[in-house]
């Protein structure tokens, strides 16, 4: 009787070994079943970034003091396939995967489609996405940090990348089309990266979207300026014209 009580004290450790690894895997879930399935095409953004109080040199982002103004890209085979909108004065961003323009609620342009703020890929084997946050000075954006994220160490749902630099949190998230949700699943991203350097297709890339940002605020201001010049003509003559007697 007391042999068997001793081995059944004994066997308490293992079984609760065997317990704990089990429950573990479960948590875990199978690895090649979170894997992304070659050949599918897959909706990303960029959710979340967070940077240093301080540049690298320990200066300030801005010369007044204020926080940096943060804007995302994701580039894929050398095509820039996202670029978020500027969030300002911050050092966390976020980003939603739905926007609307007021021009597009203007002219009734908006559906279900030209909403998404997301970038598609197509997970291959061997292949890659480049992301990287700017700041957006007047002069030109300045790279806050930038990473080179492989296939094979990205997971449907929310993808975070961690690093001791000026880009210290970036949230990545991946959803076959139609499978956003509430819950998605959170996994920490190994194998990446860091570049020292923004690639080519980026930078430029978010150079032209500056120009194009400006451009059309001056286009605006153009249009809104020659309303202004015509109407204050129109009352003019308005004034100088006498009524004509019936």
């Amino acid at each position: 009787m007391k042999r068997s009580v001793r081995w059944s004290l004994a066997a308490v450790p293992v079984v609760l070994i065997g317990l704990a690894f089990g429950l573990l895997y479960w948590l875990r879930g199978d690895p090649a079943a979170e894997a992304l399935k070659p050949g599918t095409t897959y909706e990303i953004w960029v959710s979340e970034a967070e940077v240093s109080p301080n540049l690298a040199d320990g200066g300030r982002w801005d010369a007044d003091g204020s926080a940096p103004d943060l804007r995302g890209v994701i580039v894929w085979q050398n095509q820039r396939i996202l670029e978020t909108v500027t969030a300002d004065n911050g050092l966390i961003a976020q980003w939603r995967p739905v926007g609307v323009r007021f021009s597009q609620v203007l002219h009734g342009e908006a559906d279900a489609a030209s909403v998404r703020r997301v970038g598609r890929v197509r997970a291959e084997a061997g292949g890659f996405i480049e992301v990287g946050v700017f700041d957006d000075d007047a002069a030109r954006p300045d790279l806050v940090g930038a990473f080179r994220v492989p296939f094979d160490g990205l997971r449907p749902g929310v993808n975070e990348i961690r690093d001791a630099g000026q880009l210290r949190r970036l949230r990545l998230v991946l959803v076959e089309p139609g499978g956003e949700g509430a819950n998605l699943p959170f996994h920490a991203v190994e194998g990446v990266g860091k570049l020292t350097e923004a690639p080519a297709v980026m930078d430029s890339g978010m150079m032209d979207g500056m120009a194009r940002e400006a451009a059309g605020q001056a286009d605006k201001l153009g249009q809104k300026v020659g309303e202004e010049a015509g109407k204050a003509v129109d009352s003019v003559r308005k004034w100088f014209t006498p009524e004509k007697k019936q």
